[in-house]
C-alpha cells in the first residue's frame, strides 16, 4: 500500500468514526424518545387501570341502586297487589250485605203480610201451595164432597161443585187468590 492508500483508508476510518459518533448521537436521542414514549404508555396504562377500577366502583353503585329501586317497586307492586285483593274482599262482603239486606227486608215484608193474612209468593210459592193441596184432597171429608161437571177449572181440577164447601171453613179459615196476583190471602180465626 502506498501513501495515498493509506492516507484514504486514514479518511474512510475518520469518516467512520465520525459517522459513527452520529449514529451514536441518534441512537441516544432515539432512545430517548423511546424511553418518553415508554413512560406516556406506562401513564396511559395506568390512567386506564384508573378509569377501570372507577369504572367498576360506578357499575357497582348502580348496580347497588338497581337493586335498591327493583327491592322499592317490588315492595310497592305488593302493595299494591294487597290493596287491590283487599278491595276486591270488600267489594264482595258489601255485594253480600246488599243481598243479605234485600232478604231481610223481603222477610220482613213476608211476616207483615202474613200478620194481615197474605201469604208471600216467596214464602209458598202458589204452585205449591196447590201441589200441596192437590196431594191433601184424598184427606179432605168426603160428606162434604160434591161432584159437578162444567164447574170453574179449580172445581173440575179438584172435582168439585160450586156448592162446594172447604175443609179450612170448618176451621174458620179461607184461602183466596186472586186473578194475576202473586199472593194468596189466607183469613181465619184464632180460635182452635
Amino acid at each position: 500500500m502506498d501513501d495515498d492508500d493509506a492516507k484514504y483508508y486514514n479518511e474512510q476510518i475518520k469518516l467512520f468514526e465520525h459517522n459513527s459518533e452520529d449514529t451514536n448521537m441518534l441512537l441516544k436521542h432515539q432512545l430517548s424518545v423511546v424511553r418518553s414514549s415508554l413512560g406516556a404508555i406506562n401513564n396511559t396504562l395506568a390512567d386506564v387501570e384508573y378509569n377501570g377500577n372507577l369504572m367498576k366502583e360506578c357499575m357497582n353503585e348502580v348496580t347497588k341502586y338497581m337493586n335498591v329501586l327493583t327491592a322499592e317497586t317490588n315492595e310497592e307492586t305488593s302493595l299494591f297487589r294487597a290493596i287491590i285483593e283487599v278491595e276486591g274482599h270488600i267489594l264482595r262482603v258489601n255485594h253480600a250485605m246488599r243481598t243479605v239486606q234485600r232478604k231481610l227486608d223481603l222477610l220482613i215484608d213476608s211476616v207483615i203480610h202474613a200478620h194481615k193474612g197474605v201469604l208471600q209468593p216467596q214464602i209458598v210459592s202458589p204452585v205449591t201451595l196447590m201441589e200441596a193441596l192437590i196431594k191433601s184432597v184424598s184427606t179432605f171429608p168426603k160428606d162434604r164432597v160434591k161432584t159437578k161437571c162444567g164447574g170453574t177449572r179449580a172445581e173440575t181440577r179438584f172435582g168439585l161443585s160450586a156448592k162446594w164447601t172447604s175443609p179450612f171453613l170448618s176451621a174458620g179459615v179461607s184461602v183466596q187468590s186472586t186473578a194475576g196476583s202473586r199472593s194468596m190471602r189466607i183469613s181465619g180465626s184464632n180460635a182452635g
